[in-house]
């Protein structure tokens, strides 16, 4: 099932990370991920309302060049409605993953995510949906890096504003 699309952006989402536990001092990394979209997007490609978030990320170094790390969030959507569709007002979502890094510069991210279900009726809208997304990341001096990646639905259903197959670029400061 898709949802009628148009033309044009997303809404803005802006996002802090700020670090509770570090390696050094306990053999794991946790961090603690806060979200905010903005009602910025085209017709069907946002929402109407803002849509805060929370998360936790944990990350686990195993090797020099292998970390594997999982993580979950909630965000609450103040615009619940979608084309006459009743949708859930909060939704959930847990990942896992790998990184992999072969190079000094670079690394390979994997990773499969399943989000809560999109709306409480109207199958197959009621069930969770999966994806998975392999993402390369580019270290661009001491602050900066640069990530390009494809996220795949392996589901029936899409998550809210997204396509069948998505592809990804950031570019982040790290202060």
């Amino acid at each position: 099932m898709t949802l009628l699309e148009e033309d044009g952006g997303n809404d803005i989402t802006l996002r802090v990370k700020r670090s509770l536990l570090r390696y050094e001092q306990s053999k794991v990394d946790l961090a603690a991920v806060a979200t905010l979209a903005l009602p910025t997007g085209e017709h069907t490609f946002g929402g109407n309302g803002l849509s805060p978030g929370l998360g936790l990320h944990l990350q686990k170094p195993i090797l020099s060049w292998l970390n594997l790390y999982a993580g979950a969030a909630g965000v609450y959507y103040f615009d619940d409605n979608e084309q006459g569709l009743e949708l859930h007002d909060l939704r959930g979502m847990v990942y896992g993953g790998a990184a992999w890094k072969p190079l000094r510069w670079g690394e390979l991210l994997f990773m499969y995510q399943v989000y809560s279900p999109l709306a409480r009726s109207n199958s197959p809208l009621d069930d969770p949906s999966h994806y998975y997304s392999v993402t390369g990341r580019f270290f661009l001096g001491k602050h900066v890096t640069f990530e390009a990646g494809v996220v795949e639905n392996v589901g029936v259903i899409e998550n809210r504003n997204s396509s069948d197959v998505t592809f990804k670029f950031a570019l982040a400061g790290h202060f």
